[in-house]
Protein backbone atom coordinates (compact mmCIF):
# COMPACT_ATOMS: atom_id res chain seq x y z
CA UNK A 1 0.00 0.00 0.00
CA UNK A 2 1.26 3.44 -0.84
CA UNK A 3 0.23 6.47 1.20
CA UNK A 4 2.24 8.81 -0.96
CA UNK A 5 1.95 12.33 0.52
CA UNK A 6 0.31 11.56 3.88
CA UNK A 7 1.43 9.76 7.01
CA UNK A 8 0.01 6.55 8.37
CA UNK A 9 -0.89 5.95 12.00
CA UNK A 10 -2.45 3.23 14.13
CA UNK A 11 -4.89 3.66 17.06
CA UNK A 12 -3.93 3.24 20.71
CA UNK A 13 -7.07 4.47 22.51
CA UNK A 14 -10.75 4.97 21.71
CA UNK A 15 -11.90 8.24 23.31
CA UNK A 16 -15.48 8.97 22.26
CA UNK A 17 -18.09 8.75 19.55
CA UNK A 18 -18.62 12.12 17.87
CA UNK A 19 -21.98 13.68 17.12
CA UNK A 20 -23.16 13.96 13.53
CA UNK A 21 -24.53 11.84 10.73
CA UNK A 22 -21.18 10.36 9.74
CA UNK A 23 -20.81 8.80 13.23
CA UNK A 24 -17.12 9.61 13.35
CA UNK A 25 -14.92 8.49 16.24
CA UNK A 26 -12.36 10.34 18.35
CA UNK A 27 -9.22 8.21 18.65
CA UNK A 28 -5.75 8.71 20.08
CA UNK A 29 -3.11 7.43 17.68
CA UNK A 30 0.41 6.09 17.99
CA UNK A 31 1.90 9.54 17.38
CA UNK A 32 0.26 10.88 20.57
CA UNK A 33 -2.26 13.01 18.67
CA UNK A 34 -6.04 12.78 18.71
CA UNK A 35 -7.92 12.30 15.45
CA UNK A 36 -11.53 12.47 14.34
CA UNK A 37 -11.88 9.27 12.32
CA UNK A 38 -14.36 8.77 9.50
CA UNK A 39 -14.85 5.15 8.50
CA UNK A 40 -14.67 3.88 4.95
CA UNK A 41 -18.07 2.18 5.38
CA UNK A 42 -19.67 5.52 6.24
CA UNK A 43 -23.40 5.56 7.04
CA UNK A 44 -23.79 8.74 5.00
CA UNK A 45 -22.41 7.16 1.84
CA UNK A 46 -19.46 5.35 0.33
CA UNK A 47 -17.89 8.51 -1.10
CA UNK A 48 -17.52 10.40 2.18
CA UNK A 49 -13.96 9.21 2.92
CA UNK A 50 -12.56 9.70 -0.63
CA UNK A 51 -14.28 13.10 -0.69
CA UNK A 52 -12.73 14.02 2.68
CA UNK A 53 -9.26 13.02 1.54
CA UNK A 54 -9.40 14.75 -1.84
CA UNK A 55 -11.22 17.79 -0.43
CA UNK A 56 -8.66 18.23 2.34
CA UNK A 57 -5.82 17.89 -0.15
CA UNK A 58 -7.42 20.46 -2.46
CA UNK A 59 -7.82 22.96 0.35
CA UNK A 60 -4.20 22.50 1.35
CA UNK A 61 -2.93 22.86 -2.21
CA UNK A 62 -5.03 26.00 -2.75
CA UNK A 63 -3.64 27.49 0.47
CA UNK A 64 -6.76 27.33 2.66
CA UNK A 65 -6.42 26.36 6.35
CA UNK A 66 -7.72 22.89 7.15
CA UNK A 67 -6.60 20.28 9.71
CA UNK A 68 -3.76 17.92 8.89
CA UNK A 69 -4.87 14.38 8.33
CA UNK A 70 -3.51 10.84 8.37
CA UNK A 71 -4.62 7.48 7.08
CA UNK A 72 -5.31 5.33 10.11
CA UNK A 73 -5.01 1.53 9.97
CA UNK A 74 -7.58 0.05 12.38
CA UNK A 75 -7.44 -3.66 13.15
CA UNK A 76 -10.21 -6.15 13.84
CA UNK A 77 -8.90 -6.59 17.37
CA UNK A 78 -9.18 -2.85 18.10
CA UNK A 79 -12.72 -2.71 16.68
CA UNK A 80 -13.84 -5.75 18.68
CA UNK A 81 -12.36 -4.30 21.88
CA UNK A 82 -14.16 -0.95 21.47
CA UNK A 83 -17.82 -1.53 20.70
CA UNK A 84 -18.53 2.14 21.44
CA UNK A 85 -17.16 2.89 17.96
CA UNK A 86 -19.77 0.77 16.19
CA UNK A 87 -22.45 2.40 14.03
CA UNK A 88 -25.81 2.97 15.71
CA UNK A 89 -28.51 2.17 13.16
CA UNK A 90 -32.26 1.65 13.22
CA UNK A 91 -31.58 -2.09 13.16
CA UNK A 92 -29.10 -2.08 16.01
CA UNK A 93 -25.33 -1.66 16.16
CA UNK A 94 -23.24 -2.46 13.09
CA UNK A 95 -19.56 -3.31 13.33
CA UNK A 96 -17.18 -1.22 11.21
CA UNK A 97 -14.76 -3.02 8.94
CA UNK A 98 -11.04 -3.03 9.62
CA UNK A 99 -8.61 -1.35 7.26
CA UNK A 100 -7.51 2.12 6.25
CA UNK A 101 -9.70 5.06 7.28
CA UNK A 102 -9.62 8.88 7.24
CA UNK A 103 -8.29 10.59 10.39
CA UNK A 104 -8.47 14.38 10.71
CA UNK A 105 -6.34 15.97 13.41
CA UNK A 106 -8.48 17.21 16.31
CA UNK A 107 -8.46 20.98 16.59
CA UNK A 108 -7.53 22.56 19.91
CA UNK A 109 -4.76 21.97 22.42
CA UNK A 110 -4.30 22.74 26.11
CA UNK A 111 -3.24 26.25 25.08
CA UNK A 112 -6.12 26.84 22.65
CA UNK A 113 -9.86 27.40 22.74
CA UNK A 114 -11.94 26.36 19.74
CA UNK A 115 -15.30 27.94 18.89
CA UNK A 116 -17.85 26.69 16.41
CA UNK A 117 -20.14 29.76 16.63
CA UNK A 118 -19.15 33.41 17.10
CA UNK A 119 -21.04 36.60 17.96
CA UNK A 120 -20.88 39.16 15.17
CA UNK A 121 -18.83 41.51 17.35
CA UNK A 122 -15.97 39.00 17.14
CA UNK A 123 -15.80 38.82 13.35
CA UNK A 124 -13.11 41.50 13.10
CA UNK A 125 -10.91 39.35 15.35
CA UNK A 126 -10.67 36.63 12.66
CA UNK A 127 -7.23 37.31 11.23
CA UNK A 128 -7.73 35.22 8.07
CA UNK A 129 -11.38 36.03 7.35
CA UNK A 130 -10.52 36.77 3.69
CA UNK A 131 -10.11 33.01 3.21
CA UNK A 132 -13.92 32.71 3.41
CA UNK A 133 -13.95 33.84 -0.21
CA UNK A 134 -11.32 31.27 -1.11
CA UNK A 135 -13.38 28.55 0.53
CA UNK A 136 -16.46 29.74 -1.38
CA UNK A 137 -14.62 29.53 -4.70
CA UNK A 138 -13.15 26.12 -3.82
CA UNK A 139 -16.57 24.77 -2.84
CA UNK A 140 -18.23 26.03 -6.02
CA UNK A 141 -15.37 24.54 -8.04
CA UNK A 142 -15.83 21.16 -6.34
CA UNK A 143 -19.66 21.22 -6.27
CA UNK A 144 -20.03 21.20 -2.49
CA UNK A 145 -23.65 20.47 -1.55
CA UNK A 146 -23.58 21.39 2.14
CA UNK A 147 -22.96 24.60 4.11
CA UNK A 148 -19.29 25.33 4.65
CA UNK A 149 -18.23 24.13 8.11
CA UNK A 150 -15.48 25.91 10.02
CA UNK A 151 -13.96 26.25 13.47
CA UNK A 152 -12.41 29.33 15.06
CA UNK A 153 -9.20 28.84 17.02
CA UNK A 154 -7.87 31.19 19.70
CA UNK A 155 -4.48 30.75 21.32
CA UNK A 156 -4.32 31.50 25.03
CA UNK A 157 -3.53 35.13 25.73
CA UNK A 158 -4.32 36.19 22.16
CA UNK A 159 -7.15 38.43 21.02
CA UNK A 160 -7.18 37.19 17.43
CA UNK A 161 -8.90 34.10 16.04
CA UNK A 162 -8.01 31.90 13.08
CA UNK A 163 -10.61 30.19 10.91
CA UNK A 164 -10.00 26.54 9.99
CA UNK A 165 -12.21 24.68 7.49
CA UNK A 166 -13.46 21.20 8.32
CA UNK A 167 -15.80 18.50 6.96
CA UNK A 168 -15.18 18.06 3.23
CA UNK A 169 -17.18 14.86 2.80
CA UNK A 170 -20.02 16.56 0.93
CA UNK A 171 -17.89 18.11 -1.78
CA UNK A 172 -18.09 16.58 -5.28
CA UNK A 173 -21.85 16.16 -5.36
CA UNK A 174 -22.17 14.76 -1.86
CA UNK A 175 -21.93 11.32 -0.30
CA UNK A 176 -23.39 9.62 -3.38
CA UNK A 177 -21.95 11.99 -5.99
CA UNK A 178 -25.41 12.66 -7.44
CA UNK A 179 -26.55 15.82 -5.63
CA UNK A 180 -26.70 19.15 -7.43
CA UNK A 181 -24.61 22.03 -6.09
CA UNK A 182 -26.56 25.13 -5.04
CA UNK A 183 -24.42 28.25 -4.81
CA UNK A 184 -26.14 29.54 -1.67
CA UNK A 185 -25.32 26.30 0.16
CA UNK A 186 -21.59 26.85 -0.33
CA UNK A 187 -21.50 29.79 2.08
CA UNK A 188 -20.73 29.56 5.76
CA UNK A 189 -24.00 29.44 7.70
CA UNK A 190 -23.45 32.91 9.19
CA UNK A 191 -23.60 35.03 6.06
CA UNK A 192 -22.76 38.18 8.04
CA UNK A 193 -19.09 37.16 8.07
CA UNK A 194 -18.83 38.20 4.40
CA UNK A 195 -20.31 41.67 4.91
CA UNK A 196 -17.15 43.81 5.10
CA UNK A 197 -14.91 41.75 2.83
CA UNK A 198 -13.66 43.14 -0.47
CA UNK A 199 -15.86 40.86 -2.54
CA UNK A 200 -14.77 41.75 -6.08
CA UNK A 201 -11.05 41.78 -5.38
CA UNK A 202 -11.23 38.77 -3.09
CA UNK A 203 -13.26 36.56 -5.38
CA UNK A 204 -11.19 37.51 -8.41
CA UNK A 205 -7.98 36.73 -6.50
CA UNK A 206 -9.08 33.22 -5.52
CA UNK A 207 -10.67 32.48 -8.90
CA UNK A 208 -7.50 33.50 -10.72
CA UNK A 209 -5.33 31.55 -8.28
CA UNK A 210 -7.33 28.38 -8.88
CA UNK A 211 -7.67 28.84 -12.64
CA UNK A 212 -3.96 29.56 -13.10
CA UNK A 213 -2.89 26.52 -11.09
CA UNK A 214 -5.95 24.24 -11.32
CA UNK A 215 -4.44 21.27 -13.14
CA UNK A 216 -1.34 21.27 -10.93
CA UNK A 217 -3.49 21.60 -7.79
CA UNK A 218 -5.57 18.59 -8.85
CA UNK A 219 -2.51 16.50 -9.72
CA UNK A 220 -0.78 17.19 -6.38
CA UNK A 221 -4.00 16.57 -4.43
CA UNK A 222 -4.58 13.20 -6.10
CA UNK A 223 -0.94 12.23 -5.63
CA UNK A 224 -1.21 12.85 -1.88
CA UNK A 225 -4.02 10.39 -1.10
CA UNK A 226 -3.74 6.60 -0.78
CA UNK A 227 -3.65 4.78 -4.11
CA UNK A 228 -6.45 2.43 -3.05
CA UNK A 229 -8.75 5.43 -2.60
CA UNK A 230 -8.21 6.61 -6.18
CA UNK A 231 -11.31 4.83 -7.47
CA UNK A 232 -13.99 5.53 -10.03
CA UNK A 233 -15.49 8.08 -7.62
CA UNK A 234 -12.21 10.03 -7.37
CA UNK A 235 -11.78 9.96 -11.14
CA UNK A 236 -15.28 11.38 -11.49
CA UNK A 237 -14.34 14.10 -9.00
CA UNK A 238 -11.28 14.96 -11.08
CA UNK A 239 -13.53 15.30 -14.13
CA UNK A 240 -15.82 17.66 -12.21
CA UNK A 241 -12.90 19.87 -11.24
CA UNK A 242 -11.47 20.06 -14.76
CA UNK A 243 -14.89 20.67 -16.27
CA UNK A 244 -15.81 23.46 -13.82
CA UNK A 245 -12.49 25.27 -13.93
CA UNK A 246 -13.14 27.66 -16.87
CA UNK A 247 -16.59 28.83 -15.71
CA UNK A 248 -15.99 29.74 -12.07
CA UNK A 249 -16.35 33.47 -12.58
CA UNK A 250 -19.64 33.11 -14.45
CA UNK A 251 -21.09 30.94 -11.68
CA UNK A 252 -20.07 33.26 -8.85
CA UNK A 253 -20.94 36.68 -10.29
CA UNK A 254 -23.32 38.44 -9.68
CA UNK A 255 -25.37 36.05 -7.53
CA UNK A 256 -22.92 36.25 -4.63
CA UNK A 257 -23.53 39.95 -4.18
CA UNK A 258 -27.29 39.64 -4.31
CA UNK A 259 -27.39 36.99 -1.59
CA UNK A 260 -24.87 38.65 0.67
CA UNK A 261 -26.64 42.01 0.55
CA UNK A 262 -30.07 40.50 1.14
CA UNK A 263 -29.05 38.09 3.86
CA UNK A 264 -26.80 40.48 5.77
CA UNK A 265 -29.63 42.99 5.94
CA UNK A 266 -32.00 40.28 7.13
CA UNK A 267 -29.62 39.01 9.79
CA UNK A 268 -28.78 42.48 11.08
CA UNK A 269 -32.42 43.02 12.03
CA UNK A 270 -32.31 40.62 14.92
CA UNK A 271 -30.35 37.42 15.23
CA UNK A 272 -27.16 37.70 17.29
CA UNK A 273 -25.26 34.47 17.88
CA UNK A 274 -23.65 33.55 21.16
CA UNK A 275 -20.01 32.52 21.05
CA UNK A 276 -19.79 28.84 21.99
CA UNK A 277 -16.60 27.01 22.89
CA UNK A 278 -16.33 23.34 21.96
CA UNK A 279 -12.82 22.71 23.36
CA UNK A 280 -11.87 24.34 26.64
Amino acid sequence: MSLRGYKRVTPVRFIAKMRGGSQSTLIEACDGKQYVVKWQQNPQGSRVVPNEALGTALYQEIGLPTPEWAAIEISDAFIDANRGMWFDTGNGFVRPTSGLHFASSRMGTKSQTVFEVLPSTWFTRIQNRDTLLGALVADVWSEHVDSRQALFVQDDGQHSLAIVYIDHGHMFGGADGAQVMRLRACFHLDIRMYASLKLVDGLNYWIQRIQDNGEAIIARAVESIPEEWVSTAVNENIYRLLNNLPGLRDILFPAVFRWIIQDVQKCSQGLAYEGRSIVA
